[in-house]
């Protein structure tokens, strides 16, 4: 004869989460992969990762472009952060 044994009950809350999260994982793996099989490069590190360069010179095929205001709003932004650096050193 067969005993009556109890089997453990499955949680599908626990089993949904659990799902998800491996299909959201293998997808955001999937998609690096493919934009580093196409080419594409990310560097983070160096000496300092924050330092930009950003250079106010227009391509020849944009030179028709007036971005005068835009550039006397970052050097305005730029002055504003800079103060900022100072004062909360102090």
């Amino acid at each position: 004869m067969i005993e009556n044994v109890k089997m453990p009950k499955i949680n599908l809350l626990g089993v949904r989460k659990l799902l998800s999260v491996v299909v959201i994982s293998l997808g955001i793996f999937s998609v690096g992969y493919l934009v580093g099989i196409k080419g594409y490069k990310a560097q983070i590190g160096g000496r300092d990762p924050y330092n930009v360069t950003i250079s106010k010179e227009l391509p020849p095929e944009f030179k028709d472009l007036d971005f005068s205001l835009f550039w006397r709003v970052w050097d305005s932004l730029s002055l504003f952060t800079a103060l900022l650096r100072v004062w909360y050193r102090q």
